[in-house]
């Protein structure tokens, strides 16, 4: 889908957003006309035609000469070639958060300065520049990465793997020179820029810009070696990246929204994934047009992380209660059935099943402690939510959103714990009728036992 706006201060409005991809044909060329017969001083003679679409301008052949009119060494034919298309800057957004365990704003700055010296001894890394540090005007936030076993599950229910992510307050800028060959291919595309990378990063938020044609496409491929280089710098400092994609299972480093910064009066062809085209009066350079899209663009991308995490976590948590309170429904569901086997499938079974009723009372607490941590959590990305949303809303650069953000809500929307909430009385209520009964059973025997005992003293 393609979705133009425009840059403040320009005098075109925004155009509307269109969910359809636009199919124009191309019309046919003439048929009379012999091109591979053309002189060179009939095309350099004649007066262009030109014939446009989305995609820019197409080769076209007219005859001026009149139709009925015979053909004549004279005639004035041409050939028009496309034209050369204008100057884009391609533009992907991610969220690519640096994982540490400081828990102070103070030891940010020995963060950035490890991290910095890293990044220069990277041999890819070009035009260099250290950003000043500001601890008031950092911010520090607790992230939650996502749950890929059983045994992430039980720290998630407790929320003891979250991570510490650092927001610096100014950007580190530089430039990535990677040859095309030394990039990875994904999702099989290997269509790389010829020129570097330019990079904005300030912990949280990854802006990666590079210049191509405007008719050419964003390719899905571009810009990951960056994430790549932050990696093994992170690593470096005893330190990690985590990216927040749209879901578990998603491999793409960015959101599915790209940007392309175009001059207005340039014709431009937008095809493939999501793409927002930003009209300019005038492109600036690369280097201003990076840092104008990250002033512009990082505070909602910081809004952004804080939503998408919360969101990611709660998805998680609803998925740890419907595993847990499936194993208790199953394990409850097998123990009484065991009445209706057959002798020897009975003693097979409760073999089978030693100490299911210990496994049951753990799989009930898990359910019960993560139906309680996603009404907690639920509460807390509602305010984001509504916070993320508010600033959002109306704002041009909006759709870079709209893909990665709208199946989270909808899934969190649809999340009911009243099924679990019902098991969980019930097998309460069978637990504490067992217990009640074991007790009273017991209280009987022991007065059983005293009044045995009460008798043979007396009968002494």
């Amino acid at each position: 889908c393609a979705i133009s706006i425009t840059t403040p201060g320009s005098p075109r409005a925004a155009r509307p957003i269109s969910r359809t991809r636009q199919v124009i044909k191309q019309p046919s060329h003439s048929s009379n006309v012999d091109r591979d017969n053309l002189t060179g001083q009939q095309l350099r003679s004649a007066p262009e035609v030109t014939v446009s679409d989305l995609g820019g301008v197409l080769k076209s052949v007219v005859a001026e000469s009149a139709p009925d009119a015979p053909a004549t060494e004279g005639a004035s034919v041409v050939v028009k070639e496309p034209a050369v298309p204008g100057k884009a800057f391609a533009a992907r957004q991610g969220l690519v958060m640096l994982r540490t365990d400081c828990n102070d704003l103070r030891g940010t700055e020995e963060i950035l300065g490890n991290l910095c010296d890293a990044l220069k001894l990277d041999s890819r890394v070009k035009d260099f520049d250290r950003p000043p540090h500001r601890a008031h005007a950092s911010q520090r936030s607790d992230k939650y990465p996502r749950v890929r076993s059983d045994s992430q599950a039980e720290e998630a229910l407790y929320g003891s793997d979250h991570f510490h992510s650092v927001n610096f307050s100014d950007p580190i800028y530089f430039q990535v020179a990677v040859s095309r060959q030394a990039q990875k291919e994904f999702s099989g595309e290997t269509d790389f820029p010829s020129g570097n990378y330019y990079v904005a990063w300030d912990g949280v938020f990854l802006l990666v810009m590079w210049e191509q044609q405007s008719d050419k496409r964003v390719s899905r491929a571009a810009g990951r070696v960056v994430a790549e280089i932050l990696t093994e710098a992170a690593e470096k400092c005893a330190a990690d990246v985590y990216v927040q994609a749209c879901s578990p299972g998603c491999q793409n480093l960015f959101t599915h929204t790209d940007a392309l910064h175009v001059k207005s009066s340039d014709q431009h062809r937008t095809t493939g994934h999501g793409l927002l085209v930003v009209d300019h009066d005038e492109l600036q350079s690369i280097d201003d047009e990076l840092a104008s899209w990250y002033r512009r663009a990082h505070y909602y991308f910081w809004l952004f992380a804080e939503y998408k995490n919360n969101a990611r976590r709660i998805r998680d948590l609803s998925s740890i209660t419907n595993s847990r309170l499936s194993s208790m429904l199953a394990m409850r569901q097998k123990h009484h059935s065991i009445p209706v086997l057959k002798w020897r499938e009975q003693m097979r079974r409760r073999l089978a099943m030693r100490g299911w009723r210990k496994k049951s009372r753990k799989a009930m607490g898990d359910v019960w402690l993560s139906v309680a941590a996603i009404e907690v959590m639920r509460q807390s990305w509602d305010e984001d939510r509504r916070r993320f949303k508010d600033r959002i809303r109306d704002n041009p650069i909006e759709p870079l959103f709209q893909y990665d953000y709208s199946d989270d809500e909808a899934a969190i929307d649809a999340i009911d714990s009243t099924l679990a909430r019902e098991a969980l009385a019930d097998a309460s209520s069978r637990f504490d009728t067992r217990v009640i009964a074991v007790v009273t059973a017991a209280s009987g025997v022991s007065a059983l036992v005293g009044a045995i005992a009460g008798g043979l003293v007396g009968a002494a």
